[in-house]
């Protein structure tokens, strides 16, 4: 996805997997890589989810751990990323 903005563009890399491989563990190869750098996602941009953002500023959902209407949300993961 990086290569194809152009520097200073934003994008949010968001999965419906639980799986780290397939979330986080590409997100951090695109960083080690100098591609991006990572924007956090701020708890007010997201209400009902403020307690799945990590201290990335990456926010994963697991189904069942959040409390209210939010308990059943499916699980997914999102970060947002803006290129060098």
């Amino acid at each position: 996805c990086a290569h194809i903005l152009p520097a200073g563009g934003i994008i949010v890399y968001a999965t419906c997997s639980l799986l780290k491989e397939e979330s986080e563990d590409q997100v951090k190869k695109l960083v080690e890589k100098g591609l991006v750098e990572t924007i956090p996602i701020q708890p007010s941009e997201v209400p009902g989810f403020e307690d799945a953002i990590d201290e990335n500023g990456w926010m994963r959902v697991i189904p069942g751990v959040l409390n209210g209407d939010m308990r059943s949300a499916d699980g997914f993961f999102a970060a947002r990323l803006i290129k060098k």
